[in-house]
């Protein structure tokens, strides 16, 4: 099944979605963290902080993440 899954910005500006669990309730992911961490996998990407360049939460383009 093919679904379009919306956006959200929460309360910081930082733009996330919902995915559902294998238990039939959701989980939140950010999409630079998501991004990141796939295209640029790092031991222990949970403890670090995501830079956005730019400062713009908006913006997850791979090269304005650090």
């Amino acid at each position: 099944m093919n679904k379009i899954m919306k956006t959200r910005l929460d309360k910081d500006g930082y733009p996330s979605l919902s995915l559902r669990n294998n238990k039939g309730g959701y989980s939140t992911f950010y999409i630079h963290r998501l991004l990141l961490s796939t295209f640029n996998p790092i031991e222990n990407y949970r403890d670090m902080t995501v830079n956005h360049k730019n400062g713009i939460k908006t913006d997850f383009n791979l090269e304005n993440l650090e």
